[in-house]
């Protein structure tokens, strides 16, 4: 890892567990705490991300997790190792973002960022226009978290500045922001967190990949001969009340007679076409 990954990785964990307050109306509820400190869920109310993520393991959780039952094919890919693939922090230009934050105490954060921007004629994608706003709450985005940022351009180099949501109720609780140079040259690439694949682990032809998040089209094509996506399976839950485990021999078996989606409620998913299992990638 380099000095400026582990920067960037201090940087983002302190982000995600950044106290963002508690508002009058928000329903995050009272949190509790076990005899050690830990924060060990919320009383009247759903908790607030950053109490969560107080007693995550960021790097040792999955880059992303698949979620496949009767209803459909959901992958959530984790905010901490998505942003960490696609940004890394720039302590020059952050400390020029807080100090710029920091001259009008009656100034809204949401005003600083915009005088920033004008301050150091920021201009938007590919060099166009100005600085784009996002809140990925308001689109469909397999995140499992809601990130708030300006995405700039500074002489053709992509930046963001970053906000991410750590309360309960997104229409408050965001970090302070902080500015991040885009890892990608082509800072458009920044804009795609609903992309993701579901790969199978016996044959990585057998995949299927998603621009919004709910198509999952075969080996990324689509049209008439492009191959079954993924959501168009019949999908078939395997009640582990009727047998002891799942078998590679089951799965075989009930693929020779009839070619669906197999899974189990809250566990894995097998492979339409040969079986192997099913995981994601970002």
């Amino acid at each position: 890892m380099t000095t400026m990954q582990a920067t960037t990785v201090n940087v983002l964990k302190d982000m995600l567990c950044e106290n963002t307050g508690q508002a009058l109306c928000d329903s995050g509820g009272e949190p509790k705490y076990d005899a050690d400190g830990k924060y060990v869920g919320s009383t009247n109310g759903y908790g607030r991300r950053y109490d969560i993520n107080s007693t995550r393991d960021f790097d040792a959780e999955d880059e992303a997790s698949l979620d496949i039952d009767a209803g459909g094919c959901c992958v959530t890919l984790s905010t901490y190792h998505w942003l960490l693939s696609k940004i890394d922090y720039h302590a020059d230009m952050d400390a020029n973002l807080q100090e710029c934050l920091d001259a009008d105490p009656d100034e809204s954060w949401y005003e600083g960022v915009e005088r920033f921007c004008g301050e150091h004629d920021a201009t938007g994608l590919y060099g166009n226009g100005d600085p784009i706003r996002v809140n990925t709450y308001n689109h469909e985005s397999a995140l499992d978290q809601t990130l708030l940022y300006t995405y700039l351009e500074l002489d053709s180099i992509p930046y963001v500045i970053l906000q991410i949501h750590g309360g309960c109720d997104v229409r408050g609780g965001y970090t302070r922001p902080r500015l991040f140079s885009v890892v990608d040259s082509d800072g458009a690439s920044f804009f795609c967190d609903q992309n993701n694949t579901i790969i199978c682990s016996n044959d990585h032809e057998h995949m299927w990949s998603t621009d919004d998040n709910y198509h999952y089209y075969f080996q990324g094509a689509c049209g008439k001969n492009c191959g079954t996506q993924l959501e168009n399976y019949d999908r078939e839950d395997i009640e582990l009340s009727t047998v002891q485990a799942v078998t590679d021999e089951l799965i075989q078996s009930k693929l020779s007679s009839e070619q669906k989606l197999y899974f189990v409620q809250g566990g894995a998913a097998y492979c339409p076409l040969c079986g192997g299992k099913l995981f994601a990638a970002s």
